[in-house]
């Protein structure tokens, strides 16, 4: 004879399944526990507990690395850290000088291709490693490479072409002698002269620029944007935040914005072609009368915008 028994539970089993879409870490130290882990729970008895302790080791906190290269007419430098602060400096003659100052300054991987010296994080480590500061020494007219999880990005010298991309972190630099580039989720983008044009892309924050010679292109979800003057033909894309150019020049003027103002001071003598599409907000025309002279050049603006006002002025 066969007997077959058949057990039932009325539990239920509870599955969730998420899914996931991106990956979230978070630079913050790891401590090192002791034998025993305080238990919150005050229904478990008799378990003991040690303060956690960190170890340090003071010698490897004040760590220092310098190497040098030498490099051509063509000289680069390709950084990628994770949240240690970028310096570049402008030194003499044709050398590029790699200084670290951090936990982790024995691990960074230093290699030279040509005319380009390439900084990078521990492998494995580039979102855990301690923070820290990396001055670079530069010959003038520079190509700068940045890519960094946080840390601010500070260039003291002239750069012949900059291009960073960052999560968190102030980006500051001199004239660019080429284009400038950046794409940041936060933080703020201050610039002096462009020769170039500039691109930026950024979730929040303000960005600032002398003269740019070049095209600008900027796209943000919130934060002002401030230019001393545009030559080349000028595209804005915002969900807030106000705009101002003191001289724009430029052939064509796009914007389309949520909300904010825009501010445009035109030379003279120049023809204006507007097209403004604004649900509310209007145009404030500040220009000063014409003088009969024939005008020099077509300037095309034209806004699209949910509400905020387009202000021409004077330039």
């Amino acid at each position: 004879f066969c007997y077959f028994c058949f057990f039932f539970s009325s539990r239920r089993r509870h599955t969730r399944y998420i899914s996931v879409t991106g990956v979230q870490t978070c630079a913050l130290p790891i401590w090192r526990l002791g034998e025993h882990v305080r238990c919150q729970d005050t229904r478990l008895k008799g378990i003991t507990s040690k303060e956690p302790t960190l170890h340090r080791n003071d010698r490897h906190m004040n760590r220092k690395r310098t190497e040098s290269f030498a490099v051509g007419d063509q000289p680069q430098v390709d950084i990628g850290v994770s949240s240690e602060d970028v310096l570049l400096i402008q030194g003499p003659g044709r050398e590029i000088s790699v200084r670290i100052e951090g936990t982790n300054a024995d691990d960074f991987a230093l290699t030279q291709a040509g005319d380009t010296v390439l900084i990078t994080a521990p492998r494995g480590r580039r979102l855990l490693s301690g923070s820290g500061r990396l001055t670079v020494t530069v010959p003038e007219n520079t190509t700068v490479d940045v890519r960094t999880a946080s840390g601010d990005v500070h260039i003291k010298t002239s750069v012949a072409r900059l291009d960073v991309a960052t999560a968190s972190g102030d980006v500051r630099a001199v004239d660019v002698r080429g284009d400038a580039r950046v794409r940041a989720a936060s933080g703020d983008c201050t610039f002096g002269d462009i020769d170039g044009s500039l691109d930026v892309a950024t979730a929040s924050g303000d960005v600032r620029a002398g003269t740019v010679r070049g095209s600008v292109s900027v796209a943000s979800a919130s934060g002002d944007v401030r230019l001393a003057a545009v030559v080349g033909p000028a595209t804005f894309k915002t969900a807030s935040g106000d705009l101002a150019i003191d001289t724009f020049d430029g052939p064509t003027f796009d914007m389309k914005t949520m909300s904010g103002d825009a501010t445009l001071g035109i030379p003279r003598r120049r023809r204006l072609e507007l097209d403004l599409q604004l649900l509310a907000g209007g145009l404030q025309n500040r220009l000063p009368e014409s003088d009969g002279s024939k005008p020099e050049k077509t300037i095309s603006i034209r806004a699209m915008g949910m509400s905020g006002d387009v202000t021409l002025h004077g330039a």
